[in-house]
């Protein structure tokens, strides 16, 4: 709907019951004031109010969300309402020949979480501008005449391609709050610390790898971060930053602090998780107000005897170290709540005990998680990755008709060799036994009984007496107790008549010692079979 050249004082209410209506234009006409019932045109997206007498719009017009065109040129304003930074949905807002005195301090969130490339040159003419905020677009550089934007005391350029800042983003002397995180610089503007009003600097998540010395100037400065870099090295001009409150520099490549840092009396948080830092400097005493202090994942051996000095510490974490101690002046750090020495300790705060460091005699802390030895283990496995299956496990198999034999020791990381599965040897062919004129069978022994056995009358009974030497009548007398005696002749037991005799010595009937002969072969087969089956087993 356009109503250009239109005269009138003001809109007819007629306007406003089209709730569908998308562009209305008005420009040429004598409007000068825009009702508050504007806010009923839910889906405009045009609106021409240019070249009329306006000078102010209402509050309500931050209702009309899906506005992408507002154009107010030619028209008296002497100041924008603080809602018109509320249209975030704007692609293009005129305020040409006007009489703006000023703009909203939000106005610069107009640009952001858009596709923007690049910026055009005339928004550097924005010289009373105090807020720009061009966060989350896809800007790849900003204007080299950045430095004519004066007024400028906030710049938000987070999450962005930006590769360098321009040089003359120095002469923005009102800059308070600077935001270029998440972006691709290399390097600061060597003269950063022109910038002497600003308090807040957030360079994280870019290729940084040095601040320039020049920071030191920033003598405002209260915040800084600047995680996720590449920063090798951290200036010792930093100690100059007398207001420093909050530094934050994980996930970087930092192997020492400066001794400069102790000049930070007002320092309050300082957070260097995942660096590479082995030593914590002695000066680290002079933070006095430090009250988090967070070493987490670094290469740390030993604390210093300073750190008792750091009275308003609340928070100690130096989980994943390798400390294999803690100094004894921990002790004294009395508003210590949680002292972290591992990712999965059960407690913020454990019974540490007292000892004698054994190479030089210091008494030092120590509890159950300490030396970090374990922590370090674990950190390398997870730098060097396990490889036992490491494109999954290998398993040869011998062949059947070739015995080969395989060094295991020598074998890759996670291969394994099938072995044939180990049986026990067949039993060998058993030997015929002996037989005797009774067919008992017995096993034969040399030397368990004697070679010939002669029988002596004598008047009180008759003796069994062997012709060997002495040392074989005792061996025969010890088989004899072990084995049951032989048979004798019936012609001898009728010549020669034979006393009664203990139960011991009494000759058996036939039949009784082949049961005998049968037990005694049964004891010896089993005993042979547990032989075989325990050199089976071995």
């Amino acid at each position: 709907m356009w109503g250009e050249g239109a005269e009138g004082a003001g809109l007819d209410s007629v306007v406003f019951r089209l709730p569908r209506l998308k562009i209305l234009g008005l420009s040429d006409n004598d409007i000068y004031k825009v009702p508050a019932e504007i806010s009923r045109l839910g889906s405009l997206e045009e609106l021409n109010l240019s070249k009329n007498d306006i000078s102010d719009l209402p509050d309500e017009i931050r209702e009309c969300r899906g506005l992408t065109r507002l154009e107010l040129s030619s028209n008296p304003f002497t100041r924008l309402p603080q809602a018109i930074t509320q249209l975030v949905g704007l692609t293009s807002l005129g305020l040409n020949e006007i009489s703006l005195t000023q703009l909203p301090a939000d106005i610069g969130n107009l640009v952001r979480e858009n596709l923007l490339r690049s910026l055009p040159i005339s928004i550097c003419q924005l010289v009373q501008l105090r807020v720009l905020d061009l966060g989350c677009n896809e800007i790849d550089s900003l204007p080299s005449d950045m430095g004519s934007m004066a007024s400028l005391e906030e710049l938000y350029v987070d999450a962005n391609d930006l590769e360098m800042l321009p040089d003359q983003l120095i002469l923005c002397r009102n800059l308070e709050q600077l935001d270029v995180s998440e972006n691709k610089l290399n390097v600061l503007p060597e003269d950063i610390g022109e910038l002497s009003r600003l308090t807040d600097l957030n360079v994280s998540q870019n290729c940084l790898q040095v601040f320039p010395n020049s920071i030191g100037k920033l003598r405002r400065l209260s915040i800084l971060k600047a995680q996720s870099n590449a920063i090798t090295h951290l200036t010792p001009a930093v100690g100059s930053c007398d207001q420093l409150s909050e530094i934050f520099l994980t996930e970087n490549l930092l192997t020492e602090l400066p001794s400069s840092i102790g000049n930070l009396r007002y320092l309050r948080t300082l957070n260097v998780d995942k660096n590479q830092l082995v030593s914590i400097p002695t000066t680290i005493g002079g933070c006095c107000n430090l009250s988090v202090l967070s070493l987490r994942d670094n290469q740390l051996t030993d604390l210093p005897m300073d750190i008792g000095k750091c009275e308003a510490i609340s928070v100690l974490d130096v989980a994943k170290n390798r400390l294999c101690y803690l100094p004894f002046t921990i002790k004294v750090l009395f508003k210590l709540q949680a002292l972290w020495l591992a990712e999965n300790q059960p407690q913020s705060l454990l019974k540490l005990q007292e000892e004698r460091e054994p190479r030089t005699g210091v008494k030092v802390l120590t509890c159950y998680l300490l030396p970090q030895e374990n922590d370090l283990d674990q950190r390398e496995l997870e730098k060097t990755g396990s490889r036992s299956f490491l494109g999954g496990p290998k398993v040869h198999f011998t062949d059947d008709k070739g015995d080969t034999t395989i060094d295991e020791e020598k074998l890759p990381v996670g291969e394994f060799h099938r072995h044939d599965t180990p049986h026990p040897k067949p039993h060998g062919a058993k030997t015929k036994k002996n037989v005797d004129g009774h067919m008992i069978a017995h096993e034969e022994e040399t030397g368990s009984q004697p070679a010939s056995i002669s029988l002596k009358k004598k008047t009180s009974d008759a003796v069994l007496s062997p012709s060997t030497s002495t040392s074989s009548a005792a061996v025969a007398a010890a088989a004899a107790a072990a084995a049951p005696p032989a048979p004798m002749p019936r012609s001898a037991l009728r010549q020669f008549p034979q006393p009664d005799k203990s139960p011991s010595q009494r000759v058996t009937s036939p039949l009784q010692q082949q049961q005998q002969m049968q037990h005694q072969q049964q004891d010896n087969n089993n005993q042979s079979c547990t032989l075989i089956c325990f050199a089976a087993y071995v």
